[in-house]
């Protein structure tokens, strides 16, 4: 018998960290329903190399979303919305709005609600991108961001004062 084998759990997530999160409890168990826009995941057709996966679905997102069922559609979706009533946690990467979570809680007192955010959902950082330290780095090349990624993204990049950053450069 599997530790989370009473656990439900709705996979609202896209990226890594959150199909991350939902394959571990899905590993110990857990019955993990992961649900896509029409659009499909942006990881589905994500390669490191960029090579064209020819229709398939990306070794990312195949390693993230294993041992999961899924299901097409939004929370709107009379078939989501019919999930919700036995879920016990729904994750989600602030793609919902404070306003749609309440309303969630308030259908379904029993649900947990779990937001994995790049800075958290509140704060002077909540809308910051995921990646902006690693983009800046990538289209810079070694060495500290462009001076205008700096000026506008002042504050720590990466859990780690900039100051400290520089101290490693040099």
């Amino acid at each position: 018998m599997h530790a989370l084998a009473d656990l439900r759990v709705l996979d609202l997530s896209s990226g890594i960290a959150g199909p991350y999160c939902t394959k571990l409890l899905a590993d110990a168990g857990a019955d993990v329903v992961k649900v896509e826009s029409p659009a499909g995941d942006p990881m589905r057709h994500w390669s490191p190399t960029g090579a064209d996966l020819e229709g398939r679905d990306g070794a990312g997102f195949t390693f993230l979303n294993t041992s999961k069922r899924s299901v097409i559609g939004t929370l709107a979706d009379a078939e989501v919305a019919a999930l919700l009533t036995g879920t016990d946690l729904l994750v989600e990467d602030g793609t919902l709005s404070d306003a749609e979570i309440d309303a969630l809680r308030t259908r379904h007192p029993h649900l947990v609600v779990l937001s994995i955010t790049p800075f958290g959902r509140t704060g002077p950082l909540a809308g910051r991108p995921q990646c902006a330290q690693l983009r800046a780095r990538l289209y810079s090349g070694p060495g500290l961001p462009p001076t205008s990624w700096r000026i506008s993204h002042p504050h720590q990049a990466d859990g780690r004062p900039s100051a400290e950053r520089r101290g490693e450069l040099y």
